[in-house]
């Protein structure tokens, strides 16, 4: 955001000299001896306006009862220069994009922290996510100022280029044609190269900035609540019973595989069915099964071809096992703060290798059921974003399968996606 704002502060000073514009011709009604040229609406202004025509003593070419003519005021042609052209819409469009987005977000933030100002909880009873934002709210403050800063700026520079192009333009939502002038006047081309920078990475938000929590990242928040919304589920709508939480060190030498330090292994028992729900759990690259998971990693090729490293491991969010008669079902889950159209475009493929073609059972009579990816940044209510959309239509069901669950936590009373996920199973 910084280096976006000094690109648009150091073309500035370009474009008060050098602003890209076309030739246009206008026309206006002016004095005669300013007329350079006649045209047929020349003569057609001059014989609609025959009040403007006065006695001269001179040929005219405009002669009426012996006495010439000439207009006193003849509509004149001339060019001008016009900035209401597309690169400019486009710089200016982009400045009011940033100018709303950053004021969406300072109101999302403002309402968030006034809503966990206050614990909910009652007596006797600890609020977790008033614990989690308590610790917070100065660092979230101090945020939210940053971004007031930033408005402003970015409002006084929007303000500028208005005055400088003397256009409107609409809020900028997909990324611009790279015309002509964006490649080659290098003031636009490097605009052009924030606001693609911008759009690369996909509906950009300001969220995208990740607001770095004084002890516990949007992402991990989001994983928390969505492990707490299935074991709430399971203890509130089913007829599972916990016999078992426990904490399990998985052993791992990768740094990105932060080892919780709560409990991530809960087991619950219905009759003689056993689920247990994994959180962070690893999935090995050999057969040692830790932790009663009995799957492995089957490949060492990883799924970005431009990354030629090899792994050994897989760490997903979250694993469901369901043991009955002998045999042993799974189901992988992986929780995304993003937008369900980001995941698909962005992430799905990659999932989808990594969880259902790059791991398989030990125990051949098992079976890897499916993938659930969680999505957390989708307004409106909980919903289901069905992948498998054309075997829907014909009635079929896709085994491995993939589904997309938005899960919002704007209404945590709801409970129809963990129902998608446990009515599978129970």
């Amino acid at each position: 955001m910084e280096q976006a704002l000094d690109i648009y502060k150091n073309s500035y000073q370009y474009l008060i000299n050098n602003p890209y514009c076309k030739l246009e011709k206008t026309e206006s009604v002016d004095s005669f001896d300013k007329l350079q040229s006649i045209s047929q609406r020349t003569i057609q202004y001059i014989t609609n306006h025959i009040d403007e025509l006065a006695v001269v003593n001179y040929d005219t070419g405009i002669r009426y009862n012996n006495q010439y003519y000439q207009p006193n005021r003849v509509l004149v042609e001339s060019n001008s220069y016009s900035y209401d052209v597309y690169e400019n819409r486009i710089i200016i469009g982009f400045l009011k994009t940033l100018v709303s987005e950053i004021n969406l977000i300072i109101k999302s933030l403002l309402e968030k922290t006034y809503l966990k100002n206050k614990s909910s909880s009652q007596d006797g009873y600890i609020d977790s996510m008033y614990q989690i934002f308590s610790r917070s709210i100065k660092r979230i403050n101090g945020y939210i100022e940053s971004l007031k800063s930033l408005h402003n700026k970015y409002q006084q520079l929007y303000y500028f280029y208005i005055r400088l192009f003397n256009i409107s333009a609409d809020e900028v939502r997909t990324l611009p044609v790279f015309t002509p002038a964006f490649r080659s006047i290098n003031s636009y081309r490097q605009i052009y190269t924030v606001i693609h920078k911008w759009f690369s990475i996909g509906n950009y938000d300001l969220g995208k900035d990740e607001l770095l929590l004084s002890f516990i990242s949007t992402s991990k928040i989001y994983e928390y609540y969505c492990l707490i919304k299935m074991l709430c589920h399971i203890t509130l709508n089913t007829n599972y019973a916990l016999t078992e939480s426990k904490h399990i060190s998985y052993h791992v030498n990768n740094s990105r595989n932060m080892d919780t330090k709560y409990n991530n292994t809960f087991i619950f028992n219905k009759n003689s069915v056993k689920l247990t729900l994994y959180f962070q759990p690893v999935v090995y690259g050999d057969s040692r099964a830790y932790n009663g998971l009995d799957i492995f990693r089957n490949t060492s090729t990883n799924s970005k071809t431009e990354n030629s490293n090899r792994g050994k491991i897989y760490t997903p969010d979250y694993i469901i096992k369901i043991e009955h008669d002998g045999t042993a079902d799974y189901i992988i889950l992986d929780a995304k703060f993003s937008t369900p159209e980001n995941i698909r475009i962005y992430q799905l493929q990659e999932l989808v290798y990594k969880y259902l073609f790059s791991i398989s059972t030990l125990n051949e009579a098992d079976h890897i059921k499916g993938l659930y990816i969680l999505c957390g940044k989708k307004l409106g209510n909980d919903e289901e974003d069905n992948i498998h959309d054309l075997a829907q239509k014909l009635g079929r069901k896709v085994s491995p399968f993939t589904d997309i669950l938005v899960m919002n936590g704007v209404k945590t009373e709801d409970y129809s996606m963990t129902s998608i996920i446990f009515d599978d199973v129970t």
